[in-house]
């Protein structure tokens, strides 16, 4: 089965239509998109819902359209940018179309394997929380950069004290202990937006890694087939990689920005190539 995969299209046409492209082209089974599918406005926060619902009614249904037209699977989840208050409207959106399958915290079979969907992100110091957790019971929220705000169905609600609303909140261990269990994890695909800790896929401007250890150890544990992640754009450019092991399990993250990264992954072989700035480039997937 081949796959491509791209992450953190930010609600941008433009991005939307060179994956179908790219799709048609190399003619894949299916897409994988992996979160921020939409964007939030932080200089506007009201008018972010309404621009989000705008951009699934106007875009993203004609688009998916296209993909029932060329029998081409698009599998995804939403993740830290996309607001829970459009997480109905998505459902109905995605099952209104025969190729179109939303992933969050779900198990969809296609094509031999089990795609699992993981939207959470480990806290960070944006205001808008509404997906965010704690790692672990032992978890204390960097310092922020303004007021935390959640998104509700009312609209956003000021968190005036944020570090004991996220202790009210489950831990990203516990979310995901908490999804669905794969029935051969040999041929599970994770579709996780928070990289894991210590394989380069995670390194910010500054150098650091904020990758998550719990994924890490959820995957090293696990031993999924392929671990798809995506949220901290600039990594790949930093670390120059896109690709490690954890075990038998090969995670992958390419990356974001001009021009557009994706990869194509063939998940029978493992075989991939990573393209972006500078041209494809081919992964060495084998250990």
């Amino acid at each position: 089965m081949k796959i491509l995969y791209a992450t953190d299209l930010h609600a941008r046409p433009d991005r939307y239509r060179e994956v179908l492209d790219h799709a048609r082209w190399h003619r894949v089974d299916a897409v994988v998109t992996g979160g921020d599918a939409l964007e939030w406005c932080l200089d506007d926060l009201a008018a972010t819902a309404a621009c989000q619902q705008a951009f699934l009614r106007d875009f993203l249904d004609p688009h998916f359209r296209e993909y029932d037209d060329a029998g081409i699977h698009w599998l995804g989840i939403l993740s830290s940018h996309d607001l829970p208050a459009i997480d109905e409207a998505f459902d109905a959106l995605c099952a209104a179309h025969t190729h179109a399958h939303h992933c969050s915290r779900r198990r969809i079979e296609l094509g031999g394997y089990e795609f699992i969907g993981f939207d959470l992100v480990v806290d960070y110091p944006f205001p808008p929380k509404s997906r965010c957790r704690a790692e672990d019971a032992r978890f204390r929220p960097p310092p922020g950069r303004g007021q935390p705000v959640e998104a509700t169905p009312e609209g956003w609600r000021v968190v005036p004290d944020w570090p004991a609303r996220l202790a009210s909140l489950p831990t990203i261990e516990q979310e995901l202990a908490a999804l669905p269990r794969p029935r051969d994890p040999r041929r599970a695909v994770y579709i996780i937006h928070h990289p894991p800790a210590g394989l380069g896929l995670a390194t910010i401007h500054s150098g650091a890694d904020i990758g998550s250890p719990v994924i890490r150890r959820f995957l090293e544990q696990l031993q999924p087939r392929v671990a798809l992640h995506g949220h901290i754009h600039e990594s790949p450019a930093i670390t120059g990689r896109w690709q490690g092991w954890l075990g038998s399990t090969l995670c992958l993250q390419p990356g974001q920005g001009d021009p557009l990264q994706w990869l194509l992954l063939d998940l029978d072989t493992l075989e991939a190539t990573w393209h972006g700035p500078g041209g494809p480039r081919r992964l060495a997937t084998q250990r």
